[in-house]
């Protein structure tokens, strides 16, 4: 660490740069300014006094100071990474910092002062334990004590950072990204490297990458702590689909967030980075069309209360990859436990986009996906006791107005959206009734295809506490109605909801996945070979495979794609009549040629 010795300042020797290392460094002070045309180089020191009204490291009874523009030499790259790396501590260290506004004349102008605009003032600012302020004429303005209100007012920092008496780490990551937001810095790469020492983190400097750096960090970031907070940040013009933001200034509306010591959150399960983007483990709530989820980011909140979500979609409806959507905003999810219970978490991976030679991201189109009715999920709220005396009333098998489920049908027939919620809310128990053929309204409504009104009533099914897996009279789910269907929404939404079961077959041993083949669904088994663990669904409980049912029902583009995407194995393994799917292949060429005959 090169220090300047100040104890020539009066005489003819001059100021002298020392170089100084463990022991050897005491107690110095340390500048704090914005560069300005008659900066002093580590080159020009010993050539020039312009630092003379500069330093004034004497008045404390302090031999030596330091000062960022002589005392590193910015030739040497490593030095210079060496430097930035370390810059935190250093003025951590500092016995007190001298902070002088050349723009300044008096307190009038003091939050106006372009100091705080700077990047790298902002670690200046919170690391020093004792700062005084000095106006451009070197006259004292106050100190960092004396002066918090005014300083908190124009930078957003509370006081108990500003006067270290709240650890740093306890504050959320996107609470101090908050706090870098619409600064500057002379080159784009110092907007992260500035906040290194903020975060207690190191990594190397590589000037050139642009807006890669503050990605880099994150990523850092990512890997030291677990903080979901850094996914929380709202940007209109970062709509490239990855969790992480291009630059502090996304993190400008979070400044109220806040960390939450709830268990069994996201805080608790680890995340990974690689090249194939982030992969963590988070609850999803579907809220919209084209596989729109809400992502619960558990142990955070708006003033340490609400949980926070934000907008992931799955547009290829595969169930793990998603992209961010809707990164202009968030949303504040009350009673995040209760959504934690309800909705499953899985194991998701965001890609991150590479950034063009624009340095910036390749934007995607941000058109906004039709979302579901969200504010009704705030009537899913409720407490122990509210759950209590809804479950003890919730509709039941007695007798019902059949005149309501005639129009609820017909409602569903044309599409009726807002007359099926009418009839929905105004007689609940709507939902324990069939239809002519045996089947539950949830039933009815999955094989007419409308995702829409699937998701009215999954929502009111979870909230009176009635089971989504009901039968109808031949054993049928309304998973298996609507891979029948081929209606991949829906089909999406069921598999992403909480207490769905997957395989769950009818009287006759047939899954969804074997009505789905029996249709013709190639896109429904294209969805469930992208699945992860779908070789758990390729036999039903009659014990045939989806190749026999295939090949039985003559759906030859089905057939093909499960050969393509499935083990040779399940060709020969036989079902309970001891038939394998070549015994099937068989008997549809013998059926077929008797027809033809």
């Amino acid at each position: 660490m090169r220090l300047i010795n100040v104890n020539g300042l009066e005489t003819e020797s001059g100021l002298k740069i020392e170089e100084l290392s463990g022991d050897k460094i005491r107690s110095y002070a340390i500048l704090s300014h914005t560069w300005g045309k008659e900066e002093v180089t580590l080159q020009e020191m010993d050539q020039t006094y312009k630092m003379r009204r500069k330093v004034i490291g004497r008045m404390h009874g302090l031999n030596h100071a330091w000062v960022d523009t002589c005392c590193i030499d910015k030739t040497s790259s490593a030095e210079l990474s060496e430097a930035i790396n370390s810059m935190y501590q250093w003025y951590l260290k500092a016995r007190v910092c001298y902070v002088f506004l050349a723009d300044v004349t008096s307190m009038d102008d003091f939050a106006n002062s372009q100091w705080f605009t700077r990047g790298w003032t902002l670690q200046e600012l919170i690391a020093p334990k004792e700062m005084i302020f000095y106006n451009k004429y070197w006259e004292k303005l106050g100190t960092k004590q004396t002066l918090w209100k005014e300083i908190e007012a124009r930078t957003g920092i509370p006081a108990s950072a500003l006067e270290r008496k709240q650890n740093l780490e306890r504050i959320s990551i996107a609470q101090k990204m908050s706090w870098a937001a619409n600064r500057c810095t002379s080159k784009p790469e110092d907007r992260a490297y500035s906040l290194l020492g903020l975060f207690d983190i190191n990594m190397p400097l590589l000037y050139g990458e642009g807006e890669k750096a503050f990605i880099r960090l994150q990523e850092e970031l990512m890997k030291a702590y677990g903080d979901p907070s850094i996914l929380v940040w709202a940007s209109k013009y970062e709509n490239h689909g990855g969790l992480l933001a291009t630059s502090p200034d996304a993190f400008e509306g979070s400044r109220n967030i806040e960390m939450v010591p709830i268990p069994h959150t996201i805080r608790e399960r680890p995340w990974t980075v690689d090249n194939k983007g982030v992969h963590l483990n988070i609850p999803l709530l579907p809220v919209g069309h084209a596989g729109l989820v809400l992502g619960i980011l558990c142990g955070i909140g708006q003033f340490g209360g609400d949980t926070i979500g934000i907008f992931l979609q799955d547009e290829s409806y595969h169930g793990w990859v998603f992209h961010r959507a809707w990164s202009d905003r968030y949303k504040e999810i009350e009673n995040g436990a209760y959504f934690r219970a309800n909705f499953p978490t899985k194991e998701v991976c965001v890609p991150q986009p590479r950034l063009a030679a624009t340095g910036t991201p390749t934007s995607r189109d941000n058109t906004a996906t039709e979302i579901f009715d969200i504010d009704y999920l705030t009537f899913i709220w409720m407490s122990s006791w509210e759950a209590w005396e809804r479950r003890m009333s919730r509709p039941g098998p007695q007798p019902l107005d059949r005149s309501n489920m005639k129009r609820f049908l017909q409602a569903l027939d044309i599409g009726d959206i807002l007359s099926a919620r009418e009839l929905l809310d105004k007689e609940p128990s709507i939902m324990m009734c069939s239809d002519s053929n045996g089947r539950a309204l949830l039933s009815c409504t999955a094989g007419n295809g409308n995702v829409r009104i699937v998701w009215m009533i999954l929502v009111r099914l979870m909230r009176y506490g009635i089971g989504v897996n009901d039968k109808c009279d031949q054993g049928r789910t309304p998973l298996s109605y609507a891979a029948a269907g081929g209606h991949i929404e829906v089909i999406w939404l069921l598999c992403n909801w909480n207490g769905i079961d997957l395989y769950a077959p009818d009287k006759q041993g047939l899954t969804p996945w074997s009505h789905a083949v029996r249709e013709g669904r190639k896109e429904v088994i294209e969805f469930l070979l992208a699945q992860p663990q779908c070789d758990r669904y390729m036999v039903d409980a009659s014990g045939r495979t989806l190749l026999s049912h295939a090949v039985e029902c003559g759906r030859g583009e089905v057939l093909e794609l499960l050969l393509q995407r499935t083990s040779e194995s399940y060709l020969r393994l036989k079902d309970h009549q001891g038939l394998s799917a070549l015994d099937w292949g068989d008997l549809w060429c013998f059926r077929n040629s008797t027809i033809c005959e």
